[in-house]
């Protein structure tokens, strides 16, 4: 039988890749899901589907990123 993995147990994102689950996005940015769908929604983030899948590509989370830390400054 296949258990889930707790959220304990998944491992977490440490690099960004070509291809990036909302999870993985949340890890990599420190945010929660609820907080990365409030960028989505806003268009400060830009997703691709595949399927009923949601994908952040890589140059999006560098261009959020840079965006963030421009903002800052």
């Amino acid at each position: 039988m296949n258990d889930p993995v707790s959220k304990a147990e998944r491992p977490r994102a440490t690099k960004i890749e070509l291809r990036n689950t909302v999870q993985d996005a949340c890890d990599l940015l420190k945010l929660s899901r609820a907080a990365l769908y409030v960028r989505i929604s806003e268009g400060r983030l830009n997703v691709t589907k595949d399927g009923h899948r949601t994908f952040i590509s890589g140059g999006e989370l560098q261009r959020y990123m840079s965006a963030c830390e421009s903002a800052s400054l």
